[in-house]
């Protein structure tokens, strides 16, 4: 699991290389689509299916309810 920061400056969004090199061994070309809400933004490579999305964003939400389990105590 990768936790990153974005920066949009003008328009641009930069994402660092990291990212960028999951997203291109997702599918090869590193083009990717992405979903987003009022407080989430989702990105995903531009052939992944919904099944695959949905079981990564189970792996994503088990290791955020371990985050906030944490900082309870």
């Amino acid at each position: 699991m990768t936790e990153f920061e974005i920066k949009a400056k003008g328009g641009v969004t930069y994402l660092k290389e990291e990212l960028q090199r999951i997203l291109r061994l997702s599918n090869g070309d590193g083009k990717f689509k992405g979903l987003a809400n009022f407080k989430t933004v989702v990105l995903y490579p531009r052939d992944a299916s919904p099944e695959e999305i949905l079981k990564s964003l189970d792996v994503i939400r088990k290791d955020l309810k371990l985050r906030a389990e944490e900082r309870k105590r």
